[in-house]
């Protein structure tokens, strides 16, 4: 089973890294780390990064799709780029969700609609 887990410049930590804790034990579980470019991925705090090991354009399907919240989200709100790559994925994901904003973000492209 794939997690993958989508961060983005300015993303809350906590929001990202509770459930990281919990799902990616789960045995069998293939974490990934990935944002609308590879590379570190600040933090809204400016003191934490994360290595985004690929681009959200390179992920061609997962079974969760985790969504954090955070600052910076709510630009990711307007951008229809990254707002299809959510779509796309949630198209092949057994599981999508989203933690504090991220859920606002799923709204944004069109994901809870009916849910």
């Amino acid at each position: 089973m794939k997690l993958t887990i989508v961060i983005f410049d300015g993303f809350t930590s906590i929001d990202a890294m509770g459930g990281y804790e919990v799902l990616a034990r789960i045995p069998g579980m293939e974490t990934e780390w990935v944002a609308p470019t590879a590379g570190v991925i600040a933090a809204d705090t400016r003191a934490l990064g994360v290595l985004a090991w690929r681009a959200l354009a390179d992920v061609e399907r997962t079974d969760i799709l985790y969504v954090p919240g955070g600052p910076g989200g709510a630009l990711l709100e307007k951008d229809e780029e990254f707002l299809g790559h959510l779509r796309r994925l949630d198209a092949t994901s057994t599981w999508t969700f989203g933690v504090c904003n991220g859920g606002a973000t799923l709204a944004a492209a069109g994901l809870l609609k009916g849910r």
